[in-house]
């Protein structure tokens, strides 16, 4: 089975069951759908363009007569990425101090990485626009903005900080173009949930791999973990202080919650029918096409709060941008916040097509995929794939409840 898919030139390859390239050179060429694919930004041609937001932060080679920049410069990477946006997206926006400033081709090739997922998954998706809930949208509203000016897709920017949502509209409302497009949505927080996790399922997925070679390559040579997030709605928890009354919701179900009407309503209706839809196959996935009428979301992506401390954040030394509380922590660190959507995907399965989050940790990957192999989630159904920009990579985590989408995205990965 093929778990991880690596982009190169054209298409990703097959490749060994590690997440981890071996050949780091050519994984650091961003995806050839990226405006900035072998195509970087001319910073002195910017600088002079746009004065006001690179003319103190360019220098001149006096011999080349190239620009450079120092991306160690938080107030150079602010008028770089708003420079970028205003010249090839011509989008107009505000990106405050204090507030993760975005790097473009970064944001960009986990776009096209859901772009490809989208484009080949079978006979799922329609002549309509995608629909997409960006979690964590932040200020800026960066992943909703590229993805419609790239893709022409439909977005729903969720955040938890009321600030990061009221200056996302104002964004949003300061280029016309965008508003029929994109929408955002205050939530509240999942962290009583990602208590839960934190404490009853993040230790038992932490275990490392067991075996008589030790093969780290391989999921099949993990050892079986008891730890399954449907108990948690079936209430075989072992926190004494929830009731059946209460309704864990993560951060999916919360910004479906938020967006209201038919959203919620389908919503509601998944919450009541916990534990009785005989629909569902051995592995908890809906049979073909037993959901497609009430699609909610064509895709979920997430840039997650990476640490759990302050004092994580502090021995990163790699960290540039000063990120809000909001936007660099969160209770449990990245695993517990991602666990909380794989939570939510188990309640909704195939009403959303991809369920996908970046990973700022290699390490986060296997207790992450170990979670979703014990609640159910088959093999042939997640993928992970590796960005690559410079010095600095990220993954990306998909899976889908869908057998049609996961067939068709596998057999393009294996060509």
């Amino acid at each position: 089975l093929l778990h991880s898919c690596i982009m190169e030139d054209r298409k990703p390859l097959k490749r060994k069951l590690s997440d981890r390239s071996k050949d780091s050179g050519r994984d650091n060429r961003l995806h050839v759908k990226n405006p900035y694919h072998n195509n970087s930004p001319d910073f002195a041609a910017l600088a002079l363009e746009f004065p006001h937001l690179l003319g103190d932060y360019v220098q001149i080679n006096p011999v080349s007569k190239k620009g450079s920049i120092d991306f160690a410069d938080n107030n150079a990477l602010r008028g770089l990425s708003k420079a970028l946006l205003l010249k090839d997206f011509h989008v107009n926006v505000d990106i405050p101090e204090n507030h993760l400033c975005p790097p473009l081709p970064n944001r960009i090739n986990y776009l096209c990485w859901i772009s490809d997922l989208l484009e080949n998954s079978s006979a799922e998706m329609t002549s309509t626009a995608p629909i997409v809930l960006d979690i964590g949208v932040g200020p800026v509203c960066i992943f909703p903005i590229l993805g419609n000016k790239l893709f022409g897709w439909k977005f729903v920017g969720s955040d938890v900080d009321g600030a990061s949502i009221d200056m996302c509209q104002r964004n949003i409302d300061a280029n016309p173009e965008l508003k029929e497009h994109i929408r955002a949505v205050l939530v509240p927080d999942s962290n009583r949930l990602q208590e839960i996790i934190g404490k009853e399922y993040l230790p038992r997925l932490m275990l490392q791999n067991v075996g008589e070679n030790n093969n780290t390559h391989s999921d099949e040579q993990t050892i079986p973990v008891s730890v399954d997030l449907r108990s948690i709605r079936t209430g075989h928890t072992k926190d004494n202080n929830l009731t059946s009354n209460v309704v864990l919701r993560g951060p999916v179900s919360s910004a479906l919650f938020a967006m209201g009407g038919y959203h919620a309503q389908i919503l509601l209706q998944c919450e009541k029918n916990i534990g009785t839809n005989s629909n569902e196959n051995e592995n908890g996935l809906a049979h073909a096409d037993e959901h497609n009428n009430d699609r909610l979301l064509t895709v979920v992506m997430c840039n997650p709060p990476f640490y759990d401390t302050d004092e994580q954040i502090q021995i990163n030394e790699r960290t540039v941008c000063t990120g809000s509380t909001s936007e660099m922590r969160t209770l449990g660190g990245e695993v517990v916040f991602i666990s909380a959507i794989i939570y939510d995907s188990l309640l909704l399965k195939d009403r959303v097509l991809w369920y996908t989050s970046m990973v700022g940790k290699h390490s986060s990957l296997q207790p992450l995929k170990r979670l979703l192999s014990a609640s159910g989630v088959p093999h042939s159904h997640y993928f992970v794939t590796t960005l690559s920009q410079g010095v600095t990579s990220r993954w990306v985590l998909a899976w889908t409840f869908s057998d049609d989408a996961a067939r068709g995205y596998r057999k393009w990965c294996s060509t």
